[in-house]
């Protein structure tokens, strides 16, 4: 679990250390980097760090989740006056991360693949407010809110290891065909 305040000086300072565990993982393994390590390249004390975040994938958390909660904000005032629909959203979210891919390759190479799905899941656009989900029951939307969660990680781990090249169009394109392949 991750303690940031909402004050600037903790934020700068959060973000500093997500900085340096994203540099770090360039090199080594999630499991052999150490708050030390961190501290090194970001300035920000350990006794710091140790207040901040509990483990390392909890920095990644803090990481994704901060993200994530800027895109949902976004996205809803741009479509606060019209229904959006799901190729809008998911065009959105993908341009917004593929932006961010130094955050999702150290996400990929940490292994932890599941806190991009939870990030998407947890600051994932209220549902029923997308045309295509106005019948649908709340059980139904979790259904696909983590089905959707899980397909987008998926689809950026393997953007990631084809060296970026497929545009948010494509991407989306590629999803779709994966929902309906036969």
């Amino acid at each position: 679990m991750y303690h940031i305040k909402k004050d600037i000086r903790t934020r700068k300072s959060a973000d500093r250390v997500l900085e340096a565990l994203t540099e770090c993982l360039k090199t080594k393994q999630m499991s052999a980097i150490s708050y030390t390590d961190l501290q090194k390249i970001s300035g920000v004390g350990r006794s710091t760090i140790y207040r901040l975040f509990d483990s390392n994938a909890d920095i990644l958390a803090y990481g994704c989740d901060t993200f994530a909660e800027k895109l949902n904000d976004e996205f809803k005032m741009l479509t606060h006056d019209s229904l959006p629909t799901k190729k809008d959203f998911a065009l959105f979210v993908f341009n917004g991360w593929m932006g961010n891919y130094k955050l999702l390759d150290a996400i990929q190479r940490s292994r932890h693949e599941d806190i991009l799905e939870q990030s998407i899941v947890k600051y994932r656009q209220d549902f029923s407010g997308f045309e295509v989900t106005t019948h649908l029951t709340q059980v139904q939307i979790d259904y696909i809110k983590e089905i959707a969660a899980a397909s987008m990680a998926a689809v950026f781990k393997v953007w990631l290891k084809n060296g970026r090249r497929e545009s948010a169009e494509e991407l989306y394109d590629l999803l779709n065909m994966a929902e309906h392949p036969f």
